[in-house]
């Protein structure tokens, strides 16, 4: 199954990037993301972590691509034992930025969480202290 969502929000193209590059930003503007574990500070192709979310949640991912001139980046993680791979992509718009994401995997993965990306995506974009 495949779903797209996109957001717009007043933060500059830079700031938003930076929350996606560095893996402890990640739970500022994922507040479902308690900390992340990984090997490195920021996102790169071929890294390996978990993300650890609340009630012990852990699930294991991959960083499979990033262009940061792009400002694109994907990733597969593992939740129920089934991949479920995200597409993340910023574009300057309208005085702030746009984030979409691109989810392809199990229904049974896809269809709860790809209305729910909504909220983290929208904190994301958000400008620092607004």
């Amino acid at each position: 199954m495949h779903r797209r969502v996109e957001v717009h929000g007043s933060a500059p193209l830079p700031e938003a990037w930076d929350r996606y590059e560095r893996y402890d930003a990640w739970p500022g503007w994922a507040p479902h993301i308690r900390r992340v574990e990984a090997d490195g500070p920021r996102i790169r192709p071929g890294a390996r972590g978990t993300v650890h979310g609340y009630g012990g949640l852990r699930l294991p991912f991959r960083i499979d691509a990033v262009d940061a001139t792009a400002r694109t980046w994907s990733w597969t993680v593992w939740a129920l034992g089934r991949p479920l791979r995200l597409r993340h992509d910023l574009v300057a718009a309208d005085g702030g930025t746009r984030a979409g994401v691109d989810l392809e995997g199990p229904a049974l993965l896809v269809a709860p969480y790809a209305p729910f990306t909504r909220w983290p995506l929208h904190r994301l974009v958000r400008r620092a202290g607004g």
